[in-house]
């Protein structure tokens, strides 16, 4: 990322440039400020596209000088391009023209493709990947100082906990702070509960707790709160399998990295929740639980129960552990 700022600020560029990565608000960034700098406000020869697009069309373009102007830009975002680029684009990428620049936006890339390799080789590629709680919290606190806001530590790991470490939602959030606290010029972890939106994950994570707290009042009021916020079943469901799984695989490994038990990319904000929940469940109960999550499933599925009864069926097994 620095190298690309590097490259705005020179005012030189690589023809071709790849952001791949989970973070869509860097990527998304990133991309706005590139194509800023390469093209200003020239809509005429900037072109997006955010869908699988006609390859020859862009081919096409891609041969085609740029009107009144010396360079053109093609922006590919989210287009699944490594599925669809074919050898006629690799050979576009292999000989650029002078006038011709591409932005690739993707979650990932098939590094075994030509067109891969041909980026690899005259292009620039750049991974956005999971950010750390450090940065994360380097990220508010810049954030905060841009507009001479001073925000404490607890209050900035509890903004990431809301936010679930989304970037573009800690953005969102902090907007709304900002405005809230606009005559104290502070926040604290209070100001993050009155003001912020608090994510479905951290809610879920929120009612686990209590569950392997053994707060069974607690644990049922919380799920009250996610029925009347009209929350769909399966995507409650989905969350606590998930986060269950997570705790299965810490369960007994509090040394180990998360590459090393097949949760690489996990940001560690999670993981270190996951471990801290690993401690109220014998590894026993959480074989037990994830049994009880692939037997529901398999009863929604049939259509022998609804998506509702499911949920509160795992809650049930899961209090009763």
């Amino acid at each position: 990322m620095k190298n690309i700022n590097d490259h705005i600020k020179q005012n030189t560029f690589n023809h071709c440039y790849l952001l791949i990565g989970e973070e869509d608000y860097l990527k998304q960034q990133m991309k706005n400020n590139l194509s800023k700098a390469i093209i200003g406000d020239d809509t005429m020869n900037r072109s997006v596209f955010k869908e699988k697009p006609d390859e020859k069309e862009i081919c096409e373009l891609a041969r085609t000088l740029p009107f009144f102007s010396e360079r053109r830009l093609i922006i590919l975002d989210s287009s699944d391009f490594f599925s669809w680029a074919s050898d006629d684009l690799c050979g576009i990428l292999n000989n650029m023209p002078d006038y011709l620049y591409i932005i690739i936006i993707e979650n990932s890339a098939d590094k075994r493709k030509k067109t891969y390799k041909a980026i690899q080789k005259a292009g620039y590629i750049c991974e956005l990947k999971t950010r750390s709680q450090g940065d994360l919290r380097k990220f508010i606190q810049g954030k905060c100082k841009e507009e001479g806001v001073d925000i404490d530590p607890a209050a900035a790991d509890a903004l990431i906990s809301a936010t679930n470490g989304d970037l573009n939602t800690i953005s969102n959030e902090l907007d709304k702070l900002f405005a809230y606290t606009l005559d104290k010029g502070s926040i604290n972890a209070e100001d993050i509960k009155k003001v912020c939106s608090i994510s479905l994950e951290e809610k879920v994570f929120d009612m686990i707790e209590a569950i392997g707290k053994r707060d069974n009042k607690k644990a049922m009021s919380l799920y009250r709160d996610l029925v009347a916020l009209k929350e769909p079943p399966v995507k409650i469901l989905i969350l606590m399998e998930r986060q269950f799984m997570g705790i299965a695989q810490v369960k007994g490994s509090a040394n180990v990295e998360a590459s090393q038990i097949g949760m690489k990319g996990v940001p560690p904000f999670v993981l270190k929740k996951y471990r801290e929940q690993a401690a109220n469940f014998s590894m026993d109960e959480l074989k037990g639980l994830l049994k009880v999550f692939e037997d529901t499933e398999y009863r929604i599925k049939t259509g022998l129960i609804s998506d509702r009864n499911g949920l509160e069926i795992v809650i049930a097994g899961a209090l009763g552990s």
